[in-house]
């Protein structure tokens, strides 16, 4: 399996779990959601390591969770326009001019 291969099997199994996470957000209300996406979000970053001579390196591991921390929010804003364009595709308008 080609390195293209890999990455479009892991956008899809991301869009799926997506997809799953939001069924079991919607209706929740922002804070709610909010609260569960920072946890789960903690927890991902909560599980790297930085080892040195078989121990964790505090401060190494701090730079890793905060360069992680920064890509991910990079992340996040880049998709904000096609998540903006995937939510009003979903609402009726009502109504006309």
């Amino acid at each position: 399996m080609s390195s293209d291969d890999v990455a479009k099997a892991m956008l899809v199994r991301a869009e799926q779990v997506s997809r799953e996470i939001q069924g079991r957000l919607h209706g929740l209300g922002s804070k709610i959601q909010g609260a569960v996406l920072a946890d789960l979000v903690s927890l991902w970053l909560a599980g790297h390591f930085a080892h040195s001579g078989g121990a964790i390196d505090p401060q190494a591991t701090q730079l890793i969770r905060d360069q992680m921390f920064a890509d991910w929010v990079e992340t996040v804003i880049d998709l904000v326009p096609e998540s903006e364009k995937e939510i009003l595709d979903r609402v009726e308008i009502e109504g006309s001019a």
